[in-house]
This record gives C-alpha cells, structure tokens and sequence, in this order.
C-alpha cells in the first residue's frame, strides 16, 4: 500500500510542478524541456525499487534487533499466541495480495493495448494499398531529403476510423493517408509537403517509439491516477515539439499556411485515439496551444535550460556517490577499505524502560512493558587495520503476564 501511495504522491506532484512552470514560463521555456522531463520520470519508473536514499535509510547507524524475552511457563504457548495475532493482522490486512493483483493488473493492460495494436495492424494491411499518384510521392520525396530519412511508405487506407495522416508501425514505419483526403479534399504540392514535413519530424524524433514506451509504462503502473495526466501532456508535448521543429526557419507567411493545413486536416478528425500511431491533429482542443507555441517568439533559453538540466544531473550523481560512501560505512559485514571480512565486539549499555504496549498474550493482567539498550560496535579489519564504530539498538519485552 505503501508503494501506491507513494507513487501516485510523487508522479502526481512532478506532474503538477512541470504543469504550473509550463503556465508561468511557457512563453520563454516551449515544450521541449517538459518532454525531457517525462523521460527522465518514465526512466527512472523503469526501477520502481531501487532508490539510493532508501537503501540508505534501510541501513542506519541505529540498528534495531528485536529480541521477546517471555516467562518459561507456558512459553510454547504464549509465542504460538502471538504468532497468530500477526498472522490474522496480516491476513486481515489484505496487503500480501497487493503484489499479485498489480501483477494481474499490469498483465491485463499489456495484453490489451497489445491485441488492440495487432488489431489495427491486421485492418491497416486488409484495408490499405501503395500510394501511386506522382504529386504526392514527389512531395514525399523532397520532405524526406529535408528530414534526411531514406525510406518512407506512403499507404492509402480506406478504413473509416480516422481522417487525418498519421504514422504506423515502429520498425516499418508507414505514413498512412485517408482514402477521403484523395477523393473529397484538394491538396496541393505545397500542402502535402507540408504535411509529410510533419509525419516524418515525428519520424526522425523517434515519436513513435516514445508514445509507445510511456503506453507500457501507463499500463505497469495502471494503479497510479496522475500517470493519465502525465500521458495527456506528453501528448500535447510531441505535437508542439515537432510543430516548433518544423517552423523553426519558417516566416510569418510560411506558419500561417502550416497552421492552415493543420485546420483544414482537423475539421474532419476523428474523435478515437489510437493506439501505436501519431497522427497530425490529435484533439481539436489542442490546436490553439499549438497554434500559439506555433507563432511564440520566445527568447532563447534553450542553453540555460539545458545547463540547468545537466546540474541536476550531476547533483544526483554526486549524491548517489556521497550516499554510496555513507552506505559502505556503514555495513559491517566487509570491511570499507579493503573489502576484507571483518568481526567486531559489543559493548552494551544498560536497559531503559520506554513504553507500554498492548499485550497479546493470553491471561494477561497488564501491558507489555518494552525495554531497549544501546550499544557500540567495535570493528577492527585483521588486513588493513582499518577500525571504525557502528551503534546498535536492541529491544526486548517484559509481559507482566508471565514474567512477574
């Protein structure tokens, strides 16, 4: 339960942070350095449980070692007592089943996403067929020698889901036109260009790939709420992204036919995501973000950004290596310098009474008392001479029950 709520806490916060700075510094920041950001989140969601800090915190300075000193009459009986308690606490608690049910979660939204992409791949190959027509393939042609991408497929798919151009295929890559687009709607050369601009940007920036990688991880952690958030604006972020690609060298006059194109795409957009595809227009709610971070003139803080992102970087690694260091200090079982197996001497201080708890033994008359001492440590390596010191803690408790 921990682990939930502990993910849903931190994606939830990441994702209101980057969506409150993107409000605040949009105007100067785009969109670029968020998508950044949700792949740093989707990596490290990669090793849900690994995490230098908790390591450290699971090997303090203060080791606790629990020790139940209880009565000899009635000794086998008393521990058979609390033995069940824990196990109908635990039992009761359902907390063991947790790992399980994530498990035959996870399972079931893998395979679903996973039919449902072999589904659509089944109908794209039925339902389409090659491009021939010579003024689409030319403008197919002179975007992909400006996207320096060799080959690209165009294929005209007569499936009525979808309107728009998209890209398919993560290994096979295809740009797929709606056979509307062909019969009803007439585009020119210059709008066609435009529009496998667009498709092959998301080509050349591994879109695809991206899209698909955050699906998988939407459905490992398909208990955590704010992975929808985080989803949604990583949608929003590879469109903006690949619009400021493409118009990057544009001029006034050149956005505006880019956004006209767009427009004239959207007005017969289907409202079904896909899933395993990115299309030219995904919501129409969308489109004036877009058009806005279209014709933004933002300063260029691209160098600070990336400066700042890099010092992140290296602060976590420096932490990581202090942490280490603190780690191997700390662990007793070889020694820090020379990695030899070490053994050391105790030296304990006397008990001291803490406090009352709930006794679950059976005839009881009072509370549990628990009792605690600390203690030092002494390790002294035979191979390097190194020595240094831990300090432990050990408890005990006193059941009035049995012990008086």
């Amino acid at each position: 339960m921990a682990f939930i709520i502990k993910w849903n806490l931190s994606i939830g916060i990441v994702a209101f942070m980057a969506y409150v700075v993107q409000k605040i510094m949009g105007k100067r920041l785009g969109h670029y350095w968020r998508k950044i950001v949700w792949i740093l989140l989707t990596l490290k969601m990669c090793f849900p449980f690994w995490s230098v800090t908790e390591k450290f915190r699971q090997h303090p300075f203060m080791i606790s070692m629990p020790a139940y000193y209880i009565g000899e009459q009635n000794q086998k009986t008393a521990i058979m007592t609390k033995m069940g308690n824990v196990s109908i606490r635990g039992w009761m608690s359902g907390e063991k089943f947790l790992p399980y049910i994530w498990i035959a979660g996870m399972i079931l939204c893998l395979l679903f996403h996973a039919i449902q992409y072999r589904i659509w791949k089944k109908r794209i190959f039925a339902e389409c067929k090659k491009m021939q027509k010579n003024s689409v393939l030319e403008a197919l042609k002179k975007a992909s020698e400006v996207c320096k991408i060799k080959k690209t497929e165009i294929w005209v798919c007569e499936n009525q889901d979808f309107y728009s151009p998209m890209l398919f295929g993560v290994r096979n890559t295809k740009v797929l036109i709606p056979q509307e687009m062909l019969e009803t709607e007439n585009y020119s050369y210059e709008e066609w260009y435009l529009i496998f601009l667009h498709e092959l940007t998301h080509q050349k920036k591994h879109d695809l790939w991206y899209k698909r990688f955050l699906q998988i991880i939407r459905d490992v952690y398909w208990f955590c709420i704010p992975m929808l958030w985080v989803q949604k604006m990583a949608n929003i972020d590879i469109e903006c992204v690949c619009d400021e690609t493409v118009t990057k060298h544009m001029n006034l006059t050149q956005r505006k036919d880019y956004c006209n194109v767009i427009l004239k795409v959207a007005s017969k957009q289907t409202k079904k995501e896909l899933s395993g595809v990115v299309s030219m227009v995904s919501e129409t709610e969308i489109l004036k973000e877009r058009f806005y971070n279209v014709f933004l003139a933002r300063k260029k803080l691209r160098i600070y950004v990336t400066v700042f992102l890099f010092g992140i970087i290296i602060l976590s690694f420096s932490e990581m290596q202090i942490a280490r260091q603190i780690w191997s200090s700390s662990h007793i079982e070889n020694c820090p310098k020379c990695k030899a197996a070490v053994q050391g001497e105790v030296v304990w201080n006397a008990w001291e009474n803490e406090k009352n708890v709930v006794c679950t033994h059976q005839y009881a008359w009072g509370d549990d008392l628990q009792k605690a001492r600390y203690g030092v440590e002494k390790i002294r390596c035979n191979e390097c001479e190194n020595f240094f010191e831990i300090k432990i803690r050990q408890e005990k408790i006193v059941c009035h029950g049995y012990n008086d």
